[in-house]
């Protein structure tokens, strides 16, 4: 298995708009898979296309190959995901360019994801360890003032009970 031979599914896409759509739906899953994960040329013909991230050559009749599907219905989804925001379209006389939306954002390398998450998990456990110690802290400090106060009180207490007794032996 190639190193970078897959992609990320956001499960968010149960909430959109191509989820509802089972033809639309396969048509943006073919484009995920069909996009550059890395920057790269391409021939096509005699020509060279530099593609980006996220990037891919579209051509309709390959396209309806693939899909198992007509030209025309596989270039109206294509114009679809374009109105949806998905995609943008760069198109000649000869191919398209298909540049996938955000792809950067969704299909970042998986070890920089990970960095990420595991930065962010690092970064709330040290907030909320700062934040219980702090809290144990100012419980400490609370009960040694308590306990202070008590022990001050006491020592009143104690001494004006020796001033009383004192009182009361020097009275008979």
């Amino acid at each position: 298995m190639k190193k970078n031979n897959w992609l990320k599914l956001n499960r968010s896409i149960l909430n959109s708009s191509v989820f509802d759509n089972p033809k639309l739906l396969k048509v943006w899953i073919w484009c995920l898979c069909k996009a550059s994960h890395k920057e790269r040329d391409q021939v096509v013909g005699s020509q060279v296309q530099h593609l980006l991230e996220g990037q891919f050559i579209f051509g309709r009749k390959v396209a309806s190959t693939e899909l198992k599907m007509p030209e025309s219905t596989v270039y109206r989804y294509i114009l679809q995901l374009k109105s949806l925001g998905n995609v943008s379209i760069k198109a000649n006389n000869k191919y398209s360019v298909i540049t996938i939306e955000n792809w950067r954002f969704y299909q970042q390398n998986g070890r920089k994801n990970e960095q990420h998450f595991e930065q962010q998990m690092n970064n709330k456990w040290t907030t909320n360890e700062q934040q219980m110690d702090t809290n144990k802290n100012v419980k400490n400090v609370e009960k040694v003032k308590n306990v202070s106060s008590s022990l001050k009180r006491r020592e009143e207490i104690r001494k004006k009970s020796e001033k009383v007794l004192e009182e009361m032996k020097d009275e008979n």
